[in-house]
């Protein structure tokens, strides 16, 4: 791990204020009221979304 970064689970952030971003986002997602379309269809499965947020 980076120096004075931060790691919750899977996710490391090195900038601040990125974890909670990652961590509002992943929330969202898991309450259903994130919608992807057309080109970002395929992160509508936890899986792809959770490797697209990935470092």
């Amino acid at each position: 791990m980076i120096s004075g970064s931060r790691k919750v689970g899977n996710f490391t952030s090195t900038q601040p204020g990125n974890l909670q971003v990652t961590l509002t986002l992943l929330a969202l997602f898991d309450a259903g009221k994130l919608v992807f379309f057309s080109t970002l269809a395929g992160l509508a499965t936890r899986k792809a979304f959770l490797r697209h947020l990935s470092p």
